[in-house]
């Protein structure tokens, strides 16, 4: 680009990881660019769903929206940067790690997403009739919904590692065989 070529020489040469100094200092810059238009335009989008949802007789939705700012914002960000990225002419490998990253950042939005949903349905059958004629039952659906936060977690954990290039059966089974071997030290201290 004729802009880069004005720039001093000592920002045009290579930085740490292949980079230039003039990309690791607007790297910061776009971030923060990215971040605020992903704010204004998730406020945008939640205004725009608010006006959808009113029209219901249901208030599940209404708080629904309410909640879902923050995975809304990170996912306009995901987009932008998405867009952007092609100005900051990072090199192939740089730019394939940036895309592994974005992705990443999406599979949060989207858990993040439905942590926000589950939370919401654990507090909607609380207050359901149904739990409310049954006592003893309502007790539970609060250990429920924590439950099924976890999971949603556990999940949302799994994916993300293994969108990084985590292997998961190694994991899991390097954690089993470590529990197995601690078994086995635990049992021959007990013969001695």
């Amino acid at each position: 680009m004729a802009i880069i070529e004005h720039l001093p020489a000592v920002l045009r040469a290579p930085g740490p990881r292949g980079l230039a100094w003039w990309q690791w200092g607007a790297l910061p810059v776009l971030l923060l660019f990215a971040w605020l238009l992903g704010l204004f335009l998730g406020r945008a989008t939640r205004i725009f769903l608010n006006l959808l949802v009113r029209r219901t007789r249901v208030s599940w939705d209404d708080t629904l929206v309410a909640s879902i700012g923050g995975p809304l914002t990170l996912a306009w960000m995901v987009a932008i940067l998405r867009v952007l990225m092609p100005a900051m002419l990072l090199p192939e490998k740089s730019l394939v790690t940036f895309h592994q990253g974005l992705r990443t950042a999406l599979y949060v939005a989207f858990f993040w997403f439905l942590l926000r949903l589950v939370t919401i349905a654990g507090a909607l059958v609380e207050t359901s009739t149904w739990a409310l004629a049954r006592p003893a039952s309502r007790s539970l659906v609060p250990l429920g919904s924590r439950i099924l936060q976890v999971a949603v977690l556990a999940i949302a954990v799994v994916a993300v590692l293994g969108d990084l290039g985590f292997s998961i059966g190694a994991l899991v089974t390097g954690q089993i065989a470590g529990s197995t071997q601690w078994v086995g030290q635990s049992q021959s201290a007990k013969e001695m």
